[in-house]
């Protein structure tokens, strides 16, 4: 499962809309669109965020396939 995919299935199962999954996150609306949408590799500080809420909410990202890292900006 793709990172895409994979916060599309995380926002479906949990009923929130990409704002507040941001919110809940602790990252912007744009940052949660651009994941969904796949338009830019998620920079280390955003995915360390979206592991600490998946970690404090029991949701487990190890099917992820893809390596992310900062070297984009």
């Amino acid at each position: 499962m793709t990172l895409s995919q994979k916060v599309r299935y995380i926002r479906a199962e949990r009923l929130l809309s990409q704002q507040e999954f941001a919110d809940a996150v602790g990252v912007s609306y744009s940052t949660v669109s651009r994941w969904e949408r796949e338009h830019r590799k998620p920079q280390a500080k955003a995915i360390g965020k979206l592991m600490i809420w998946c970690k404090n909410n029991g949701v487990d990202l190890s099917d992820v396939e893809e390596n992310y890292d900062d070297e984009e900006t």
